[in-house]
């Protein structure tokens, strides 16, 4: 993901990066990411809503990173919708 650019006006996108965690949890934080920059993109830096948005966003995708965690699914025997998402395979 390409965050030149936004680095200075908004520096909450640095908190959905995802490159550094483990595999299966990359798909589940990706889509976070890709939508905070399409809001960076267009929004305003000086629009308190934009800042709203990412802020609301970011409590939404630790949410969605912290559930995936507790799931046990993502073992390789499982073969349900989200855990082959997780893989990658759906």
């Amino acid at each position: 993901m390409d965050f030149r650019g936004f680095d200075c006006s908004f520096p909450i996108l640095r908190h959905f990066r995802f490159g550094h965690l483990p595999p299966h949890l990359q798909p589940v934080s990706r889509p976070f990411c890709e939508l905070a920059l399409s809001v960076a993109e267009h929004g305003r830096p000086d629009d308190p809503e934009t800042h709203a948005a990412l802020r609301k966003l970011l409590e939404a995708k630790d949410c969605a990173v912290r559930s995936a965690l507790g799931t046990t699914h993502a073992a390789e025997g499982c073969w349900c919708a989200f855990c082959a998402r997780l893989r990658g395979e759906a």
